[in-house]
């Protein structure tokens, strides 16, 4: 299993023979969607993603899906935040 042998490499062998091991399908599972990024044809998030960050009127978007890089992930949520928050300083200037 290759968990298990990448973890013994990290960690040695008190890892090799885990008590119990479970392993997930996320994109399997109904109510996530597909965890984090979720699973969007090719080319959607290149040829759309620009207009779910784009604001509408005084409203100014931020979270993890309208982030240009680490879609789905905090690092995302924090770079959306900062994008956000610089749009708005720009608009009141």
């Amino acid at each position: 299993m290759a968990v298990i042998a990448e973890l013994t490499r990290l960690f040695g062998d008190p890892v090799r023979k885990p008590e119990l091991y479970r392993e997930k399908s996320w994109g399997e599972d109904p109510y996530c969607r597909g965890a984090d990024g979720g699973y969007w044809s090719p080319r959607v998030w290149t040829t759309y993603g620009h207009a779910i960050r784009e604001p509408h009127g005084l409203v100014h978007w931020a979270g993890t899906k309208t982030s240009a890089v680490w879609n789905g992930k905090m690092q995302a949520a924090l770079l959306a935040g900062e994008r956000a928050a610089a749009e708005v300083i720009d608009r009141l200037g």
